[in-house]
């Protein structure tokens, strides 16, 4: 019973996810990272359960050492790592307690030994899969945040306003390309102190106080200036924020 039960442990949750979830595509570098953790945990299910290794026929509770390269599988490579790593290194354990190798046979007893060998990789294959599940969840947060963020900016970009966002600290994080049309800036002149180069000289000092005032009080942000436009005019401009 307790070998069927062990095969059932390491088998089913692979078939369960690998048949039910889509195999997702991994991009160059993740399936070199991909490659990397399979040569990982081939080496660990070596030298943890395998007579081959010194490590395996000690008394120290050498199984432990399984649980970082599973949450590697789990928070890079989601249930399908997961599954895939429990699954090698579980049939690696079975076999090695199976031959009296490895730590889960330190009891000197096969049908115990499965037993603790059920424990243990039960428990943690519980929280592994919930740990990729959590990251998962994670993961696409992360890509709707994205996407709502890149949509956002279509937007502001198709509107004949200037539309742009600041942190905290009152840094430009986002103007939008009107902005760029306006001063004929790129990027990354944008970034190298823009207000010097804009604003009017005899407008700038008051501009930068009601802009230091709105990000001190929290006060909102309104002022009349005049700026430079690409080919040297000044235009009138109303700012709010």
């Amino acid at each position: 019973t307790a070998p069927r039960a062990a095969g059932a442990l390491t088998v089913t949750p692979l078939i369960v996810v690998w048949i039910g979830q889509p195999l997702p595509r991994l991009a160059r570098r993740e399936g070199l990272e991909a490659i990397g953790l399979l040569l990982v945990t081939l080496l660990s299910a070596v030298v943890i359960f395998s007579g081959l290794s010194p490590l395996a026929l000690s008394d120290y509770p050498v199984a432990f050492l399984t649980i970082p390269v599973m949450m590697w599988a789990s928070y890079r490579f989601g249930q399908h790592g997961t599954t895939f790593a429990i699954l090698i290194l579980g049939s690696a354990a079975v076999l090695g307690a199976a031959q009296g190798i490895g730590p889960f046979y330190s009891v000197k007893d096969p049908n115990h030994a499965l037993l603790l060998l059920l424990a243990f990789f039960g428990t943690v294959t519980v929280a592994m899969l919930v740990l990729a599940a959590v990251a998962k969840q994670r993961q696409l947060a992360t890509e709707e945040l994205r996407e709502s963020e890149a949509e956002l900016r279509r937007m502001a970009n198709y509107t004949p306003q200037v539309v742009w966002t600041a942190d905290g600290n009152g840094a430009i994080t986002f103007p939008n390309d009107r902005w760029y049309a306006y001063t004929g800036f790129t990027p990354q002149e944008n970034s190298l102190g823009w207000p010097r180069r804009v604003l009017h000289p005899d407008d700038y000092e008051r501009c930068m106080a009601a802009w230091g005032s709105s990000l001190r009080d929290g006060t909102e942000y309104e002022v009349e200036v005049r700026r430079r436009r690409h080919d040297g005019e000044y235009r009138w401009w109303l700012t709010r924020a």
